[in-house]
């Protein structure tokens, strides 16, 4: 303190501080500077400030870091500059707020241009670029400067000086400010051309090769040498009922039928040994465990190297032949990859190997390398290349180009590497490295080849007669298939010829119109026939489509034909299968129903008249389920015969299904004897038939009609037998019946019931009313059934009696149930939500319902959507479920419904179709008394007896009693003393709406002074 300063420290006179420090004291100004301050031997930000009391006052920063980072900045810009001079790529810096444009020195810039011919604007570069190009960089540097993202990488054309146009990618990096502007834009404009050409031309031959796919009416399959799929089109995953990705890892061993693997192994190993092909037959199994039968041509390639030969399989499906035949709509599904462009590895090294410098690029693909060599990270293999050209470099002065592999991700890869030295000061400090991915280009090329040999094979493997056509319509290529259809046995014989030449003149026309459409871009499809040398005729499936270069330019035809000669004539067989029974020979309903409408239709225009007789055989259920089906058929057949037997020639006999029968009779008046035509089919019947050693005797219902006498229409007439068939059955069977126009009555009253429940469901008037059960043990309301009530506009609320006949339609019935359970779900969530103690609610179904494997589903979904608990329904079914139509979903809907906590109630117990075995073998939890036993039961002891044992069967088996019909206070303490857990009718109330539910719980029982007497009586 007190000494003056450059006494203190003599070090700074004459220094930069002494200039600044003397420049504030004179000019009395503030002075900012930054200078190297010898007595600290460190770099300092200065200011010098004159203070009011006289004197200076001043303020050192130590700027040390900064100055380092500076160097450092200056020294890495040196390293990039270099490393750009050793890449062909053209390496620019955007000022973006000056507009100023720099390109650096390179060694050689693949545009022909020098530095100074690129200009020094922005304006003078986009003039290079294609003017198809140019709009789309601008916009994509625009986005790339206004948005937040620090990368920009584009294509585009660019002119080089000879004046073509080059494809570039450019890839270039955003400096921002602090606040998040572009300032910078700094890149690399990197030549594509060659990669591009390379690209076309393998996307040209795929194209070529896609065709041919995609129009082959054939599996095919491309395997690798250990048997694994490599590639498969769409009709091959079709055939085997697999996707591609299913088929992906299998080989054929994995699908092939177990019992064809034993020859089909040893076969195909001895066929791939000698390179043989060859042609099979087998079974495949499918995704489903079906089985597939498929004509199968194996051919084996062999690579240019002499590794072990992949193949190619081609399967024809020939279950076809014993099925119905299929359209095989063929599609493509070609797994072929085209890698993309990599960016270049930069880095530098020094003259000890190491790594200084590394791109983003070369640590993503090798990992961190900074400060390591490369025999620290790379097999020796590899290294002792790398360093010997390193070495050479630096000896040299001089850059060189190697073509190297370098192991990224576990892969090796070629890259082509451009390596130059690194000088500093005149002193070579290391070398600098661009190396570029060469991988695909390689690959490309052996892609091509492979492309064209699987292109010949794939034409030779294909048992469908493949044609290559020009624009004129003249052949080209010409597989194998094609040169035996036509009888020739070299291409040299048809090549240059007229397609259309193979054509008679009956299909020609087909044949040109096809060329034409596709000479237009579209696809077209036709049947003709030829014939061979043996004059036979030969029908084919044609499919004749455009072929077409990546532009979408047309170049060719392509023709692919299928030989359908033996599927034709298998349709013609399939029509008459599809049109007659298969038992009896006759014709079936369909056949039936288009003779009948024709027949209408003749006696229409002639006035003639018809007679239909719609037979059905009497008890015929009972000789199926005491002889079995074998015995039923050999009926069926019986039948048919006699049946035939009796009639005229020109009469139509058909089964129309099961056990119904029709004869159709036409004659040229209305003297048509139908009750005589049913007498005397009745007597031909009444023969005993052999079977087994047993005379079985036949009976049979007939019911008669006549056109135009009873009916206007085909519909009409067959209406009416029916209707005269029904009213036979419903008074007992056995005869014939002819119609009569009173028989409509009952029909009309199944109508109307029909039509009032169609109604009911439209206008949405169903609704559940609740009707309780009552704990006999406690006199407590434990639950209710809800019963199904609708509103009539006129009558008002209508029992389920007035639309009965609905519940015996699929349709009705379920849409009905639909409406009561989401209206019963709803009040069940309403009353949880209050609070309601209402006990179980029980449903019931009718047994049409379960017609269809989806009722427990469609039930649980309704539930789920209100969250219902399970444990508060209860579903009532009658015992008819057990024996009716759909009887095999019942037990399955049943237990689904059971597991998922809905109580299971059997209705009606005791009538109709009672069996203990239903307890045993269904899911059941509640058993209802019928009301017939609890009404009888006071004054007939057999009656009696039965609620008795029913309740006690019941609690000994833990299933909860139901008695129905309680009506009287006798009947609920006679049910009480025999200990019935609860009783359900009109003496514990009526049904009731949702919204009274409440209240009645809350009311508390009337019959409270009976309850109390029952339980004295049990007591």
């Amino acid at each position: 303190m007190g000494e003056i300063i450059w006494d203190a420290f003599p070090e700074t006179v004459g220094s930069a501080f002494e200039e600044n420090y003397r420049r504030a004291r004179e000019l009395a100004e503030e002075v900012s500077f930054e200078c190297f301050f010898e007595p600290l031997c460190a770099w300092y930000e200065v200011h010098a400030s004159p203070i009011s009391s006289g004197g200076l006052g001043v303020w050192f920063r130590n700027i040390n870091e900064r100055r380092k980072q500076l160097a450092a900045l200056t020294a890495a810009e040196e390293r990039l500059r270099l490393a750009a001079k050793a890449t062909r790529d053209l390496i620019f810096d955007w000022d973006i707020g000056s507009g100023r444009l720099q390109f650096q020195d390179s060694y050689d810039t693949f545009l022909g241009y020098a530095r100074n011919d690129l200009g020094g604007d922005i304006e003078m570069f986009m003039a290079l670029v294609h003017p198809d190009d140019r709009d789309r960089l601008r916009s994509d540097i625009r986005q790339a400067i206004s948005g937040d993202g620090n990368h920009l990488v584009c294509d585009c054309r660019l002119a080089s000086k000879d004046g073509r146009y080059a494809d570039v990618i450019i890839r270039a990096f955003l400096a921002r400010d602090e606040e998040g502007s572009a300032t910078r834009l700094v890149g690399a404009v990197e030549d594509n051309t060659e990669r591009n050409a390379a690209i076309r031309a393998l996307r040209d031959r795929e194209a070529h090769l896609s065709s041919v796919f995609g129009q082959a009416m054939v599996g095919i399959m491309h395997c690798a040498p250990d048997g694994h799929m490599l590639m498969v089109n769409r009709r091959f995953c079709e055939i085997l009922g697999r996707s591609a990705d299913e088929l992906r890892g299998l080989d054929f061993t994995d699908f092939t039928h177990p019992e064809d693997l034993s020859w089909n192994v040893p076969l195909h190993r001895a066929k791939k040994a000698a390179g043989e092909s060859f042609q099979i037959e087998k079974r495949y199994v499918r995704g489903d465990g079906s089985i597939v039968w498929c004509e199968v041509s194996v051919s084996f390639l062999r690579t240019d190297d002499g590794r072990p030969p992949s193949c190619i399989v081609v399967a024809q499906d020939i279950s076809a032949r014993k099925s119905a035949e299929e359209a095989l709509g063929n599609q493509s599904d070609l797994l072929q990859t085209v890698v993309d462009s990599v960016q270049d590895l930069i880095f530098a090294k020094d003259c000890e190997g190491r790594f200084v410098l590394t791109n983003k690029a070369l640590t993503d693909s090798c990992g961190d390398l900074l400060g390591i060599r490369t025999i620290d990270r790379f097999p020796a293999k590899f290294t002792d290349i790398y360093e010997s050209v390193d070495e050479e470099v630096i000896r040299s002065g001089a850059p060189k180009t190697v073509e190297e592999i370098i192991p990224v991700g576990g892969r090796e890869r070629f890259f082509e590497t451009v390596k130059v030295p690194w000088v500093e000061r005149g002193q070579t400090v290391g070398v600098i490295g661009v190396s570029r991915d060469i991988t695909d280009n390689k690959a490309n090329a052996i892609a091509l080849r492979k492309s064209e040999l699987l292109y010949r094979s794939v034409l030779e493997a294909s048992a469908d007669s493949i044609e290559i056509l020009d624009l004129d319509g003249n052949i080209v290529i010409a597989n194998s298939s094609s040169l035996a259809a036509t009888d020739v046995r070299s291409l040299d014989q048809i090549r240059g010829k007229a397609w259309l030449a193979n054509w008679p003149d009956s299909s020609r026309e087909k044949a040109k119109d096809a060329l034409a459409k596709a000479r237009n871009g579209r696809v077209s499809r036709f049947s003709a026939y030829s014939q061979d040398s043996e004059q036979s005729l030969r029908w084919w499936d044609v499919v004749v489509s455009p072929m077409c270069d990546e532009d979408g330019s047309i170049t060719g035809i392509l023709s692919v034909s299928r030989d359908t000669t033996f599927q034709r004539e298998a349709s013609a067989k399939l029509k008459w299968a599809s049109e007659h029974d298969e038992l009896t020979g006759l014709p079936n309903r369909r056949a039936f129903q288009n003779h009948l409408q024709a027949a209408t239709l003749r006696a229409m225009n002639s006035g003639g008249s018809i007679g239909l007789l719609l037979i059905d055989l009497d008890h015929f259920k009972h000789v199926n389920d005491t002889l079995g089906h074998t015995a039923g058929d050999h009926l069926l057949r019986i039948f048919g015969e006699r049946l035939k037997q009796c009639s005229r020639v020109n009469d139509l006999i058909a089964r129309l299904g099961g056990d119904e029968f029709a004869v159709l009779i036409e004659g040229p008046d209305d003297r048509i004897d139908l009750a005589g035509a049913g007498a005397a089919i009745l007597s031909r019947l009444q023969e005993p038939v052999e079977f087994g050693g047993r005379a079985l005797g036949i009976s049979a219902s007939l019911g008669g009609a006549v056109y135009p006498k009873d009916a206007m229409s085909a519909n009409e007439l067959f209406e009416n037998a029916d209707i005269a068939l029904y009213a036979l059955k419903g008074s007992g069977r056995g005869g014939t019946r002819m119609f009569e126009p009173s028989m409509r009555a009952r029909t009309q009253i199944v109508s109307s019931q029909l039509s009032l429940a169609r109604a009911s469901i439209m206008d949405r008037t169903i609704e559940p009313y609740y009707q309780p059960k009552v704990d006999l043990r406690t006199g407590q309301i434990a639950g209710f059934e809800a019963l199904l009530r609708w509103h009539h506009s006129s009558r008002g609320i209508q029992l389920p009696g007035s639309v009965a006949e609905a519940f015996k339609d699929y349709e009705l019935a379920s849409k009905i149930s639909e409406r009561i359970q989401q209206k019963v779900f709803a009040d069940v969530k309403a009353w949880l939500t209050k609070d309601v103690a209402f006990g179980r609610v029980s449903i019931n179904a009718a047994p049409v319902e379960f017609l269809r494997d989806d009722f427990s589903e469609r039930m649980i979904d309704r539930m789920r959507a209100l969250n219902v608990p399970p444990h508060l329904i209860e579903l009532e079914v009658t015992e008819n479920v057990f024996v009716e139509s759909g009887s095999t979903f019942v037990e399955r809907a049943l237990q689904k419904l059971h597991e998922f906590g809905v109580k299971i109630a059997l209705d009606d117990f005791g009538t109709g179709y009672s069996s203990l075995s239903h307890l045993r073998d269904f899911p059941v939890d509640v058993v209802k008394i019928d009301r017939s036993f609890v009404r009888g039961m006071i004054d007939n002891s057999e009656m009696m007896a039965i609620v008795s044992a029913v309740i006690h069967l019941a609690a000994s088996l833990k299933i909860e009693a139901v008695a129905e019909g309680v009506e009287t206070e006798d009947q609920m303490c006679l049910l009480a003393r025999e200990g019935c857990p609860l009783g359900q009718g009109y003496f514990f109330g009526e049904a009731i709406e949702a919204s009274q539910v409440a209240e009645r719980l809350g009311r508390g029982p009337g019959w409270a002074s009976s309850w109390v007497a029952a339980r004295t009586i049990q007591a």
